[in-house]
């Protein structure tokens, strides 16, 4: 292949060059699996402390208890008046 105001140069040996790149990063990331991993661990116990720290975090849980505690209220409403009697017939 022979690109403009370059050497000639055979498209295998493009090819590997650009190969080899990636591997060498691979090979990196293999190699520092560890520390990548701790690294990862440790943004996730910032993030949860963060949200933790923070008022949204309690105001959705409150939203939450609400809407089980009214879904619950609706569906035993729902039970009682759906129920009747032999007598009611």
């Amino acid at each position: 292949m022979k690109f403009k105001d370059k050497p000639e140069r055979y498209f295998l040996q493009i090819t590997f060059e650009h190969m080899i790149v990636q591997y060498e990063d691979l090979i990196w990331c293999t190699k520092h699996d560890e520390d990548i991993n701790n690294a990862i661990a440790q943004v996730k116990q910032e993030r949860l402390l963060k949200l933790m720290q923070s008022d949204d975090g309690r105001l959705a849980n409150d939203d939450l208890s609400r809407y089980v505690s009214e879904f619950r209220q609706h569906n035993n409403w729902r039970i009682n008046n759906s129920l009747f009697g032999v007598d009611a017939i």
